[in-house]
Order: structure tokens, then sequence, then C-alpha cells
């Protein structure tokens, strides 16, 4: 049973210095002086530059479902104060129910009405990054992103360091990182008795396929599952294959992202029925039931970034 993700773990002394070598190398006090007392001023390194924002803000925009993640898993929620809508797991519904505004989708930011809060500081993600010119005229903007090709553990230290640093919760995301080690630590037994591995997304009635250094390699390269074809080609979006592809790899165990569901395309076909063909029929995986489909919010909306989602990624995987 993977453990527990708000439990209180022990040795933080020891996981703080890991923090601090991540967090402290990208975050530096304006002035010179680290740490600061609340409302004190930092610069803070990021995949789009370096800005200067104020600790503990109190009126936070966040444009990217994984840095919401990541801000409610340290406890920073009450500092949101707009959202961009979107579909989100069950742990972040609050921040969809209504009451915190809405301020344009994950790929078109609501610039008049970000402007309108007046936010201390706008968190953007991946989808944001072309419009972050225009968001820093607003509030100070970074970027939370994790890159999919590197160790999704030292980009999630990387990213709560600079957010934890923000929030004045450094603690905190030491505490979560050890959380989420843990329990991909305990995720990796389960691949030892998956045999060969084929992961696929479905979306638009066609399959892609993803080796180690794509979007979903963190199934080979972080938990350990040994791929089906060693010669998948690196991809954020996977590669393009046919239901011929995937009966000549015949994995022994298949996993499917339902790219359609994650963003609640109307009249798609479900991945279930995409896959339900003779070919795939064919496979080892599909003989022993061993196809399985992956919560799509959690693997296609949040990703590697998120810490609480990295943790469902292992508990999805362990389980498998």
């Amino acid at each position: 049973m993977l453990s527990t993700r708000y439990g209180v773990l022990g040795a933080l002394a020891a996981a703080s210095l890991v923090m601090a070598g991540c967090g402290s190398s990208q975050t530096t006090a304006a002035g010179g002086s680290e740490g600061g007392s609340a409302g004190a001023e930092i610069t803070v390194t990021h995949p789009a530059g370096e800005t200067t924002v104020t600790q503990d803000p109190q009126k936070v925009v966040v444009l990217d479902m994984a840095a919401l993640d990541a801000i409610d898993a340290l406890d920073a929620g009450d500092a949101v104060a707009g959202v961009a809508k979107g579909k989100v797991p069950e742990d972040l519904a609050d921040y969809q129910d209504g009451d915190i505004p809405q301020v344009g989708s994950l790929k078109e930011p609501d610039f008049d009405a970000i402007s309108e809060i007046g936010p201390d500081l706008i968190v953007a993600g991946g989808r944001t990054a072309e419009v972050i010119p225009e968001l820093e005229k607003i509030a100070p903007t970074i970027q939370v992103m994790a890159d999919p090709t590197e160790d999704p553990v030292e980009e999630l230290e990387r990213n709560l360091g600079m957010l934890g640093e923000i929030f004045q919760a450094e603690d905190a995301a030491t505490e979560e990182v050890e959380e989420v080690k843990a329990d991909i630590e305990e995720a990796k037994g389960a691949a030892g008795d998956a045999g060969s591995t084929l992961v696929l997304s479905s979306g638009g009635g066609k399959i892609s396929a993803f080796g180690p250094g794509s979007r979903f390699g963190i199934i080979h390269t972080t938990f350990g599952f040994t791929p089906a074809d060693e010669n998948i080609e690196e991809s954020t979006h996977g590669q393009t294959v046919s239901f011929e592809f995937v009966s000549e790899a015949d994995p022994e165990t298949i996993f499917v992202v339902d790219t359609d569901a994650a963003k609640g395309t109307e009249g798609a076909q479900p991945a279930e029925q995409v896959l339900d063909n003779d070919l795939v029929k064919q496979t080892k995986a599909a003989q022993n039931d061993r196809i399985i489909y992956l919560d799509p919010m959690t693997w296609y909306i949040i990703g590697v970034t998120g810490p609480q989602a990295l943790s469902d990624m292992a508990e999805e995987v362990q389980a498998a």
C-alpha cells in the first residue's frame, strides 16, 4: 500500500538539505539575502527566465493544473484568486466549483479577467508559455513545468523548491517530495511481473505509442517497465502507430491514456472501443487481461509536474 500522501515523514532535516540544494540554486533573495520574512521580495529562476516576486502572495492566478496541484499540496490553496477553466481530478474539484473566478482556458487566458483580480502573482505552465510576456504586464509571472525527458523527482524538487520558497512552505515542499519518492519506490515492484510493456494514447480514433523519454515515458524510465519496442521515437505527442504495430510488438502489458476523455471531447470514441479489434485482441496483454486504462486527467492534464498526480500515477502503476 502506498504511503499516506499527507503523513509526517521522519528524517525531515536530512530531506531539507536535499531541497535546499535544489530550491536555493533556483531562487535567490533580492538584495542578496535568502529566505527572508513574509512580504520579502525574492528573485526566482524558472523555465521562462527570472522573476522578482513577493513572498507569501495573497492573490494568485493559476493557469496550469499541475501548478494548481503543487500549490494545493503545499496547503497554499487559500491564496488562489483565479484559475483557468478545465477538467481536473477529484482532488482539485473545489477549485472548479464556481467559487473561484475562472480566467479563461489552459491555452487562452482571459487577460481582462486576470487584470480585474489584480493578482500578486500569476503561475503559468507549458500550455501558456507563448503568452507569458503579456501576463507579465499584469503581474509577476512564473512558469511551473517539468521536462518529461528528465528525472521527474529532480524536476519536482526544482518546482516545489521554488514554490515552497514563494509561499514560505519549504518544510511542506520537502515532505511532499519525500512522500512522492517513497510512493515511486513502492510502485517499482510492479514492473518485474509486467513483462514487455507498451504505452499508448488514444485520441480522435487513432493511437500513438510512447517510449522512454516521451510524454508518458516515466512508465519505463522511472517505474522500470520494459519497453515492448526499443525504437519508438521520443516525442511529446508520441509516435503515431497502427494496430498492426501493436500486434507485432505483442506486449504483455499495455497502458492506455484516453486523451479525448481528458479533454472532454464530445462524441469521441472511448479508448476501450478504439482498441476493441482483432489485432489488439491477439496480443498477450489482451489475452491475459493486461490492458490497463490510466486515469486521463492525472496523466494527460496534470502530468508529472504535479506532486499529488505523481503519487497517483505511482498508485495506478503499482495496482496494475
